[in-house]
C-alpha cells in the first residue's frame, strides 16, 4: 500500500483537495451566502480533483519510466516494487472515479474534470520538455482545479454574463502565476541555475503579491498581508540560491512551495469573510496541512 502512495506522490493530493475547497468557499465569499447544500457536491469534487492529480502523476512516471530507471531508481515503477500493468489498473480506475463523481455534480463539473485531465496528459506526454510550455500547462491545470471548487454551486456554469465571473477567474489566475512560476523553477532542478531565470521568477513572485493587492477582491488587509509575506519569502529564497549557487535547494524550494498552497488556499478562502465564524472554512483547509507534513516525511512530494 505505501508503494500505491508513493506512486500517486500522496502529500500533494491534499494540496489539490486544499484548491478546490478554496475554490468553493471563494465562491460562497463572493455570493455571500452559504448553503449546506454545497457539502455533497464539494465532496464529489474533491474526490474528482484527488483521482485527477492521482492519475497525472501515474502517467508520468509511466512516460517516464526510461529516464527515472537511471535518476530515480528509488521511485515504485523503476524499482519494480509496483508493476506497469498495475500503474495502468490503478489509473483506469481512477479515471471512472473521477468520471462518476464529477458527473453526480453537473455537466459543467464533468467538463472541466475532464478538461483538466486532458491538460494532465499533455504535460506529461508533450509540454514538460518545453520550460515555458509545460509551466504554462502545469499553471492552467491548478488554475482550473481552483475553478472546479465553483461548481459546488451546482447551477455554476461558465458564463460570461455572471456578475462574479471575473472575480472568479482572477481567483484562477493567481493560481496559474503562482504554478507557472513553481514549474519553472522546478526546471532548474537536475541542471545548472539559470540567474536570468532565477530573477525573472523571484520578480514573478513579486509581482503576484501586487496583483493580489489590486485584483483580489473582498480580501482582508492581514489576508493581503500574509499572502505578500509568503510571495516575499518564497522570492528572498531564490535569492539564497542564486547568491549560493546550490541546486540542492531548489528540490527544497519546489517541496516548500507545493506544501504552502494549502495555506494559500486557506488565505483566498477568507474573501468576504467578516467574523470569526466566516473564517471556519479556512482553518476547514488548514487541516489539509497536518496529513500534508505527516506523509510528506515519508512520501516524496516530487
Amino acid at each position: 500500500m505505501l508503494n500505491y502512495l508513493r506512486l500517486i506522490r500522496l502529500p500533494n493530493i491534499f494540496t489539490s483537495i486544499a484548491d478546490v475547497l478554496a475554490g468553493a468557499f471563494i465562491a460562497v465569499g463572493l455570493q455571500t451566502h452559504f448553503t449546506f447544500e454545497i457539502i455533497f457536491p464539494l465532496f464529489l469534487l474533491c474526490i474528482s480533483s484527488a483521482c485527477i492529480y492521482a492519475n497525472g502523476i501515474i502517467w508520468n512516471d509511466i512516460l517516464d519510466l526510461e529516464t527515472d530507471i537511471k535518476v530515480r531508481s528509488e521511485r515504485p515503477l523503476p524499482s519494480n516494487k509496483i508493476s506497469l500493468k498495475s500503474a495502468y489498473n490503478l489509473s483506469i480506475i481512477l479515471i471512472i472515479i473521477m468520471i462518476i463523481s464529477s458527473a453526480l455534480v453537473s455537466f459543467t463539473a464533468l467538463l472541466l474534470s475532464v478538461f483538466i485531465l486532458l491538460l494532465a496528459w499533455l504535460y506529461d506526454s508533450w509540454t514538460k520538455h518545453s520550460e515555458i510550455a509545460g509551466s504554462i500547462t502545469m499553471g492552467a491545470c491548478r488554475g482550473f482545479n481552483l475553478a472546479l471548487g465553483f461548481c459546488a454551486f451546482t447551477l455554476f456554469t461558465f458564463n460570461s454574463n455572471d456578475s462574479n465571473m471575473p472575480d472568479i477567474m482572477y481567483f484562477a489566475g493567481f493560481h496559474f502565476i503562482y504554478i507557472f512560476l513553481v514549474t519553472l523553477t522546478g526546471t532548474m532542478q537536475e541542471g545548472k541555475i539559470d540567474h536570468k531565470k532565477i530573477y525573472f521568477i523571484a520578480l514573478g513572485l513579486l509581482g503576484l503579491s501586487i496583483y493580489s493587492i489590486i485584483l483580489l477582491p473582498k480580501m482582508s488587509f492581514s489576508a493581503l498581508f500574509l499572502i505578500t509575506a509568503i510571495l516575499v519569502a518564497g522570492a528572498y529564497r531564490l535569492y539564497l540560491i542564486y547568491q549560493y549557487k546550490n541546486v540542492k535547494d531548489i528540490g527544497l524550494t519546489i517541496k516548500y512551495s507545493i506544501l504552502i498552497l494549502i495555506p494559500l488556499d486557506a488565505l483566498l478562502s477568507t474573501t468576504g469573510a467578516n467574523s470569526f465564524i466566516e473564517l471556519f472554512p479556512s482553518l476547514v483547509i488548514l487541516l489539509m496541512f497536518i496529513p500534508t507534513l505527516l506523509f510528506a516525511k515519508a512520501i516524496a512530494v516530487t
